[in-house]
């Protein structure tokens, strides 16, 4: 199981956001991600449909 404030610290230095996210575990390896921008969210949503 990852650590979710080691995840948040990781991801906001990876994907440059701009205020950040909330990060809370659901199980061993599903996590619930919180954008708190949601121009954040439309730039991870996008990035994610390209294949």
């Amino acid at each position: 199981m990852v650590n979710p404030k080691v995840m948040n610290k990781t991801l906001l230095s990876k994907w440059c956001l701009i205020e950040g996210v909330y990060i809370k575990a659901l199980n061993d390896n599903l996590y619930l991600i919180q954008f708190y921008h949601k121009f954040d969210l439309k730039k991870k949503l996008v990035g994610a449909m390209i294949i």
